[in-house]
């Protein structure tokens, strides 16, 4: 069975720690978890990762610093003597988790596609790879060198963020890679509380300040009431 290296990055709260470790758990089979847990006391935590650090890049907002992580975790684990090309890097946003079997989706799709990757249309038609969850074999990413540092993609809508280096790789070498779209929500807000393909849920801004673009463009945000009801409703949900 192909192994799977989950990578993701924790800042400032450990509340998604224990959701995420869970569903990992229950939903994936031969995988390793490596993260960067920042601003976060690692001694009650450290020992549900095989691989927990602090990434000692810590700037504000994280959110400009969250590439430099995710490559920085690449590093490492491409890098490990027991890491093969063959592996399978699966990127997760700290609030992102499976909530059904991952590994023959994972599998399926990448005999297909050298990349899968959730593509957030909702979000005032964003068109990159996200992190939320990214997946490719280990060889293909290092064989072409990916980053996941930020890059414009279209400067009249204002397009700029992790994956964006990425989505325009991919477009220049005409590399057609699989586009896990939405499928239902938590509520009414068409980019948090999301679920995509039924198989991928993703909180959406859960260390960060929870407003999108598209609330940005539409003049308003979910608010705190909202966010922790949503947040109790995932903790409380039987895994």
């Amino acid at each position: 069975m192909t192994k799977i290296h989950i990578l993701t990055v924790h800042v400032r709260t450990d509340k998604w720690i224990r959701p995420q470790i869970d569903y990992l758990h229950k939903n994936v089979k031969n995988f390793k978890i490596w993260s960067f847990c920042d601003l976060i006391d690692l001694e009650p935590i450290k020992n549900n990762f095989d691989f927990c650090e602090s990434s000692k890049i810590v700037g504000r907002p994280e959110t400009k610093d969250h590439f430099l992580k995710l490559n920085k975790l690449v590093d490492i684990v491409v890098s490990h003597k027991d890491t093969s090309d063959d592996d399978v890097l699966v990127f997760l946003d700290s609030d992102s988790f499976p909530v059904k079997p991952l590994n023959n989706f994972i599998e399926s799709k990448l005999n297909d596609y050298p990349l899968i990757a959730i593509q957030r249309v909702e979000n005032a038609g964003d068109v990159i790879p996200h992190p939320s969850f990214t997946a490719c074999r280990v060889n293909f990413w290092r064989d072409h060198e990916l980053d996941w540092k930020w890059e414009s993609i279209d400067s009249g809508l204002g397009r700029q963020d992790a994956g964006g280096y990425l989505y325009g790789y991919l477009l220049k070498k005409n590399i057609n890679w699989y586009k896990i779209k939405r499928t239902k929500s938590l509520t009414n807000h068409p980019v948090f509380y999301t679920y995509y393909e039924d198989i991928i849920y993703h909180h959406g801004a859960g260390s960060r300040d929870r407003i999108t673009r598209l609330d940005i463009l539409r003049g308003g945000a979910p608010n705190q009431d909202t966010e922790d009801k949503i947040f109790q409703k995932v903790l409380n949900r039987k895994v």
